[in-house]
Protein backbone atom coordinates (compact mmCIF):
# COMPACT_ATOMS: atom_id res chain seq x y z
CA UNK A 1 0.00 0.00 0.00
CA UNK A 2 1.31 3.87 -0.70
CA UNK A 3 0.31 6.87 0.15
CA UNK A 4 1.17 10.44 -0.46
CA UNK A 5 -0.57 13.63 0.17
CA UNK A 6 -0.02 17.16 -1.07
CA UNK A 7 -2.36 20.42 0.08
CA UNK A 8 -2.95 23.54 -0.79
CA UNK A 9 -4.97 26.53 0.51
CA UNK A 10 -8.17 25.05 -1.17
CA UNK A 11 -7.21 21.92 -3.35
CA UNK A 12 -5.36 18.54 -1.44
CA UNK A 13 -4.18 15.48 -3.78
CA UNK A 14 -3.13 12.09 -2.48
CA UNK A 15 -2.49 9.14 -4.04
CA UNK A 16 -3.47 5.15 -2.98
CA UNK A 17 -4.22 2.00 -4.00
CA UNK A 18 -7.60 0.20 -3.82
CA UNK A 19 -5.78 -3.02 -2.21
CA UNK A 20 -7.76 -5.83 -1.59
CA UNK A 21 -6.56 -6.35 2.09
CA UNK A 22 -8.68 -3.28 2.83
CA UNK A 23 -11.57 -3.86 1.13
CA UNK A 24 -11.40 -7.74 2.70
CA UNK A 25 -11.65 -5.56 6.25
CA UNK A 26 -15.19 -4.00 5.13
CA UNK A 27 -16.02 -7.04 4.38
CA UNK A 28 -15.49 -8.52 7.88
CA UNK A 29 -17.43 -5.76 9.40
CA UNK A 30 -19.98 -5.87 7.25
CA UNK A 31 -20.19 -9.81 7.57
CA UNK A 32 -20.45 -10.13 3.50
CA UNK A 33 -18.51 -13.08 1.67
CA UNK A 34 -15.36 -12.19 0.32
CA UNK A 35 -15.23 -14.19 -2.84
CA UNK A 36 -15.56 -11.36 -5.58
CA UNK A 37 -12.43 -9.11 -3.70
CA UNK A 38 -10.03 -9.88 -5.88
CA UNK A 39 -7.78 -7.35 -7.73
CA UNK A 40 -9.27 -6.42 -11.35
CA UNK A 41 -13.02 -6.96 -10.03
CA UNK A 42 -15.12 -3.17 -9.16
CA UNK A 43 -15.24 -2.07 -6.27
CA UNK A 44 -18.30 -2.23 -4.20
CA UNK A 45 -20.16 1.15 -4.10
CA UNK A 46 -19.05 3.56 -1.62
CA UNK A 47 -16.25 1.01 -0.48
CA UNK A 48 -13.70 4.36 -1.59
CA UNK A 49 -15.00 5.81 1.88
CA UNK A 50 -12.04 3.85 3.46
CA UNK A 51 -9.31 4.84 1.12
CA UNK A 52 -7.06 8.16 1.00
CA UNK A 53 -7.41 8.54 4.17
CA UNK A 54 -5.70 11.48 6.24
CA UNK A 55 -3.46 10.47 9.01
CA UNK A 56 -2.41 14.15 10.72
CA UNK A 57 0.20 13.97 13.40
CA UNK A 58 -1.59 13.55 16.97
CA UNK A 59 -0.32 17.28 17.51
CA UNK A 60 -2.51 18.60 14.90
CA UNK A 61 -5.73 16.74 15.79
CA UNK A 62 -8.22 19.08 17.70
CA UNK A 63 -10.42 18.20 21.33
CA UNK A 64 -13.36 16.42 19.13
CA UNK A 65 -10.92 14.08 17.66
CA UNK A 66 -11.22 16.03 14.28
CA UNK A 67 -7.81 17.46 12.48
CA UNK A 68 -6.70 20.83 13.32
CA UNK A 69 -6.94 21.61 9.32
CA UNK A 70 -7.28 20.42 6.53
CA UNK A 71 -10.48 20.34 3.89
CA UNK A 72 -12.85 21.11 4.82
CA UNK A 73 -11.61 23.46 8.00
CA UNK A 74 -14.17 24.13 10.52
CA UNK A 75 -15.33 28.09 9.66
CA UNK A 76 -14.16 28.56 13.42
CA UNK A 77 -12.89 27.31 16.62
CA UNK A 78 -15.21 24.98 18.73
CA UNK A 79 -17.61 24.35 16.35
CA UNK A 80 -19.61 20.63 16.01
CA UNK A 81 -19.15 18.93 13.21
CA UNK A 82 -21.33 16.45 11.71
CA UNK A 83 -21.93 14.19 8.26
CA UNK A 84 -24.84 15.76 6.31
CA UNK A 85 -25.07 14.08 3.08
CA UNK A 86 -23.49 13.40 -0.15
CA UNK A 87 -23.64 12.14 -3.14
CA UNK A 88 -21.02 9.62 -5.38
CA UNK A 89 -21.05 9.20 -9.01
CA UNK A 90 -19.32 5.90 -10.86
CA UNK A 91 -18.17 7.10 -13.72
CA UNK A 92 -18.12 4.15 -17.10
CA UNK A 93 -14.83 2.62 -18.41
CA UNK A 94 -14.40 1.85 -21.43
CA UNK A 95 -14.54 -2.01 -21.90
CA UNK A 96 -12.57 -4.52 -23.96
CA UNK A 97 -12.47 -8.15 -24.50
CA UNK A 98 -11.05 -8.88 -21.52
CA UNK A 99 -14.00 -6.76 -20.03
CA UNK A 100 -16.69 -7.08 -22.22
CA UNK A 101 -19.28 -6.40 -19.68
CA UNK A 102 -19.51 -2.34 -18.90
CA UNK A 103 -18.27 -1.51 -15.71
CA UNK A 104 -17.93 1.89 -13.66
CA UNK A 105 -15.74 3.16 -10.73
CA UNK A 106 -12.56 2.02 -9.30
CA UNK A 107 -11.12 -1.39 -9.33
CA UNK A 108 -9.36 -3.67 -6.41
CA UNK A 109 -5.97 -3.59 -6.57
CA UNK A 110 -5.54 0.07 -9.07
CA UNK A 111 -3.21 2.84 -7.87
CA UNK A 112 -5.54 5.84 -8.49
CA UNK A 113 -5.25 9.61 -7.39
CA UNK A 114 -7.64 12.12 -5.96
CA UNK A 115 -7.94 15.43 -5.82
CA UNK A 116 -10.06 17.03 -3.28
CA UNK A 117 -11.67 20.91 -3.04
CA UNK A 118 -14.35 22.74 -1.55
CA UNK A 119 -16.59 23.86 -4.08
CA UNK A 120 -19.05 25.82 -1.60
CA UNK A 121 -20.20 27.16 1.61
CA UNK A 122 -23.78 28.29 3.25
CA UNK A 123 -25.36 29.57 6.21
CA UNK A 124 -28.82 28.52 7.43
CA UNK A 125 -30.28 28.93 10.50
CA UNK A 126 -31.97 25.82 12.78
CA UNK A 127 -33.14 25.61 16.25
CA UNK A 128 -29.23 25.32 17.52
CA UNK A 129 -28.43 28.46 15.57
CA UNK A 130 -26.41 28.98 12.70
CA UNK A 131 -25.74 26.14 11.27
CA UNK A 132 -22.39 26.41 7.93
CA UNK A 133 -22.83 23.76 5.52
CA UNK A 134 -19.72 23.15 3.31
CA UNK A 135 -19.21 20.98 0.38
CA UNK A 136 -16.51 19.15 -1.13
CA UNK A 137 -16.02 17.43 -4.56
CA UNK A 138 -13.45 14.74 -4.79
CA UNK A 139 -12.34 13.08 -7.72
CA UNK A 140 -10.72 9.83 -7.94
CA UNK A 141 -8.66 8.70 -11.65
CA UNK A 142 -6.83 6.00 -11.90
CA UNK A 143 -4.56 6.18 -15.19
CA UNK A 144 -5.80 9.41 -16.33
CA UNK A 145 -8.97 8.83 -16.25
CA UNK A 146 -11.68 9.59 -13.95
CA UNK A 147 -13.77 6.56 -12.45
CA UNK A 148 -15.63 8.57 -9.50
CA UNK A 149 -16.97 11.56 -8.21
CA UNK A 150 -17.57 12.28 -4.49
CA UNK A 151 -19.27 15.18 -2.88
CA UNK A 152 -19.91 15.72 1.26
CA UNK A 153 -22.12 17.70 2.48
CA UNK A 154 -20.60 18.51 6.09
CA UNK A 155 -22.32 21.24 8.50
CA UNK A 156 -20.82 22.70 11.18
CA UNK A 157 -22.95 23.34 14.61
CA UNK A 158 -22.07 26.46 17.43
CA UNK A 159 -20.38 24.39 20.31
CA UNK A 160 -22.82 23.58 22.86
CA UNK A 161 -22.38 25.60 26.15
CA UNK A 162 -24.64 23.52 28.55
CA UNK A 163 -25.03 20.25 28.03
CA UNK A 164 -28.91 18.78 29.01
CA UNK A 165 -29.10 17.52 32.58
CA UNK A 166 -30.67 14.27 30.44
CA UNK A 167 -27.47 13.77 28.39
CA UNK A 168 -25.05 14.54 30.86
CA UNK A 169 -26.87 12.82 33.92
CA UNK A 170 -27.51 9.75 31.70
CA UNK A 171 -25.74 6.54 31.53
CA UNK A 172 -25.38 4.23 28.80
CA UNK A 173 -28.64 4.65 26.87
CA UNK A 174 -31.06 1.93 26.82
CA UNK A 175 -32.95 0.17 23.64
CA UNK A 176 -35.66 2.34 23.18
CA UNK A 177 -38.88 1.01 24.16
CA UNK A 178 -40.82 0.12 21.42
CA UNK A 179 -45.21 0.36 21.62
CA UNK A 180 -47.69 -2.01 19.70
CA UNK A 181 -48.26 0.73 17.21
CA UNK A 182 -44.38 1.47 16.35
CA UNK A 183 -43.74 -2.22 16.19
CA UNK A 184 -46.38 -2.86 13.47
CA UNK A 185 -44.79 0.26 12.28
CA UNK A 186 -41.40 -1.29 11.62
CA UNK A 187 -43.09 -4.94 10.99
CA UNK A 188 -44.70 -3.33 7.58
CA UNK A 189 -41.84 -1.83 6.88
CA UNK A 190 -39.50 -4.55 6.50
CA UNK A 191 -41.99 -6.89 5.16
CA UNK A 192 -42.77 -4.62 2.29
CA UNK A 193 -38.87 -3.54 1.02
CA UNK A 194 -36.99 -5.47 -1.39
CA UNK A 195 -33.76 -6.02 0.05
CA UNK A 196 -33.54 -5.63 4.12
CA UNK A 197 -30.60 -5.33 6.34
CA UNK A 198 -30.39 -5.41 10.21
CA UNK A 199 -27.51 -4.32 12.18
CA UNK A 200 -26.69 -4.17 15.71
CA UNK A 201 -25.25 -1.18 16.66
CA UNK A 202 -22.84 -1.42 19.56
CA UNK A 203 -19.71 0.69 21.18
CA UNK A 204 -17.64 -2.01 19.36
CA UNK A 205 -18.99 -2.01 15.70
CA UNK A 206 -18.89 2.01 15.81
CA UNK A 207 -15.27 1.37 16.97
CA UNK A 208 -13.70 -0.51 14.58
CA UNK A 209 -15.94 1.54 11.82
CA UNK A 210 -13.84 4.61 12.84
CA UNK A 211 -10.52 2.61 13.44
CA UNK A 212 -11.18 1.72 9.70
CA UNK A 213 -11.98 4.91 8.61
CA UNK A 214 -9.39 6.67 10.62
CA UNK A 215 -11.94 8.94 12.06
CA UNK A 216 -11.23 10.19 15.24
CA UNK A 217 -14.33 11.89 16.33
CA UNK A 218 -14.85 11.62 20.09
CA UNK A 219 -18.53 10.95 19.65
CA UNK A 220 -18.09 7.71 18.14
CA UNK A 221 -16.62 5.74 20.98
CA UNK A 222 -16.30 8.10 23.59
CA UNK A 223 -19.27 8.25 25.59
CA UNK A 224 -18.26 10.38 28.39
CA UNK A 225 -17.31 13.10 25.62
CA UNK A 226 -20.10 12.43 23.62
CA UNK A 227 -22.64 13.33 26.61
CA UNK A 228 -20.87 15.97 28.25
CA UNK A 229 -19.37 17.92 25.85
CA UNK A 230 -21.50 17.43 22.37
CA UNK A 231 -25.18 16.83 24.07
CA UNK A 232 -25.60 13.26 22.93
CA UNK A 233 -27.40 10.95 25.18
CA UNK A 234 -25.03 8.43 24.02
CA UNK A 235 -22.19 7.03 21.33
CA UNK A 236 -23.32 8.24 17.80
CA UNK A 237 -23.58 6.14 14.70
CA UNK A 238 -21.40 7.40 11.85
CA UNK A 239 -23.02 8.83 8.78
CA UNK A 240 -20.58 7.21 5.95
CA UNK A 241 -21.38 4.03 8.25
CA UNK A 242 -24.83 4.67 7.32
CA UNK A 243 -24.37 5.57 3.91
CA UNK A 244 -22.35 2.16 2.97
CA UNK A 245 -25.13 0.20 4.71
CA UNK A 246 -27.69 1.83 2.13
CA UNK A 247 -25.19 1.41 -0.92
CA UNK A 248 -25.14 -2.57 0.01
CA UNK A 249 -28.29 -2.60 0.64
CA UNK A 250 -29.61 -1.08 -2.54
CA UNK A 251 -27.22 -3.69 -4.37
CA UNK A 252 -28.80 -6.46 -3.13
CA UNK A 253 -32.06 -5.07 -4.09
CA UNK A 254 -30.54 -5.13 -7.66
CA UNK A 255 -29.18 -8.58 -7.28
CA UNK A 256 -32.47 -9.60 -6.23
CA UNK A 257 -34.13 -8.00 -9.65
CA UNK A 258 -30.91 -9.27 -11.65
CA UNK A 259 -29.39 -5.91 -12.39
CA UNK A 260 -25.68 -5.44 -11.46
CA UNK A 261 -24.77 -2.49 -8.83
CA UNK A 262 -21.43 -1.86 -10.61
CA UNK A 263 -22.50 0.00 -13.84
CA UNK A 264 -22.61 3.79 -14.20
CA UNK A 265 -24.40 4.86 -10.99
CA UNK A 266 -25.38 7.95 -9.14
CA UNK A 267 -25.70 7.13 -5.56
CA UNK A 268 -27.37 10.48 -3.26
CA UNK A 269 -27.85 10.02 0.44
CA UNK A 270 -28.87 12.48 3.37
CA UNK A 271 -28.54 11.96 6.72
CA UNK A 272 -32.07 13.50 8.46
CA UNK A 273 -31.82 12.36 12.36
CA UNK A 274 -29.01 11.14 14.77
CA UNK A 275 -29.12 7.52 15.55
CA UNK A 276 -27.32 6.67 18.48
CA UNK A 277 -25.96 2.99 19.86
CA UNK A 278 -28.95 0.47 20.90
CA UNK A 279 -31.59 2.34 18.84
CA UNK A 280 -31.47 -0.77 16.68
CA UNK A 281 -30.67 -0.18 12.84
CA UNK A 282 -32.83 -1.96 9.82
CA UNK A 283 -31.58 -0.86 6.27
CA UNK A 284 -34.44 -1.01 3.96
CA UNK A 285 -34.25 -0.51 -0.13
CA UNK A 286 -37.13 -0.88 -2.17
CA UNK A 287 -36.84 -0.89 -6.55
CA UNK A 288 -38.22 2.31 -7.40
CA UNK A 289 -39.52 1.46 -11.35
CA UNK A 290 -37.22 1.48 -14.70
CA UNK A 291 -37.58 3.38 -18.34
CA UNK A 292 -35.20 4.24 -21.16
CA UNK A 293 -35.23 7.69 -19.86
CA UNK A 294 -34.40 7.53 -16.42
CA UNK A 295 -32.95 3.91 -15.94
CA UNK A 296 -33.59 1.53 -12.37
CA UNK A 297 -33.70 3.22 -9.41
CA UNK A 298 -33.74 2.17 -5.70
CA UNK A 299 -34.42 3.89 -3.06
CA UNK A 300 -33.21 3.34 0.49
CA UNK A 301 -33.67 4.10 3.90
CA UNK A 302 -32.14 3.70 7.54
CA UNK A 303 -34.98 3.45 10.44
CA UNK A 304 -34.55 2.21 14.32
CA UNK A 305 -36.89 -0.18 16.21
CA UNK A 306 -39.65 2.45 16.55
CA UNK A 307 -39.59 3.16 12.95
CA UNK A 308 -38.15 6.34 12.76
CA UNK A 309 -36.00 7.29 9.94
CA UNK A 310 -32.15 8.44 10.19
CA UNK A 311 -31.58 8.52 6.52
CA UNK A 312 -32.25 7.91 3.30
CA UNK A 313 -30.50 7.81 0.12
CA UNK A 314 -31.40 6.91 -3.95
CA UNK A 315 -29.35 4.72 -6.24
CA UNK A 316 -29.81 5.43 -9.67
CA UNK A 317 -28.35 3.48 -12.63
CA UNK A 318 -27.63 4.45 -16.06
CA UNK A 319 -30.75 4.54 -18.73
CA UNK A 320 -28.74 2.24 -21.50
CA UNK A 321 -25.57 0.60 -19.58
Amino acid sequence: MSRTESTTSAVMTADDCFDADRAHAIAQLLDRRTVDLIAGEPLPLAWHFCYFLARPAQRDIGADGHPKHGIPASPQPGMRRMFAGGRVTLLPRPHSEATPTPTAGPRIGEQARILTEVTGERVRTGRAGPMQFVTTRSTISTGGLDVLVDERDIVYLPAVSTPTPAASASPKPQPNSVSAMESNVLGAALASASAVRTVTIDATLLFRFSALTYNAHRIHYDRTYAREVEGHPGLVVHGPLQALLMAETAADALRVAGNAASRSCTFEYRLVAPLYEDQGMHVLAELDGANETDGLAVNARVIDNSGRETARAQLRLTAGQ
